[in-house]
């Protein structure tokens, strides 16, 4: 999300304008870092969870259960 104004801002007082674009450059880049960190780290989350979930499955598949659901280890 990007801020936009029709005019340009007035440059702080010891500051110069190629500090504050050189400034909010860095941010900018690190806005995108961190952006990409998290996209990460939700991926490999998502896949934890599919390991997981297939770990599950596959332990559940070898249990074998009768009418009163009592629950038997499957000796597959």
């Amino acid at each position: 999300m990007y801020l936009t104004t029709s005019e340009p801002a007035e440059v702080p007082k010891g500051f110069t304008k190629e500090q504050l674009d050189a400034l909010a450059q860095n941010v900018e880049v690190r806005r995108q870092q961190l952006e990409h960190g998290i996209e990460e780290y939700i991926s490999s989350r998502q896949a934890e969870l599919r390991r997981y979930e297939q770990d599950v499955s596959s332990m559940h598949a070898t249990f074998l259960y009768d009418d009163d659901l009592t629950i038997y280890k499957c000796s597959c």
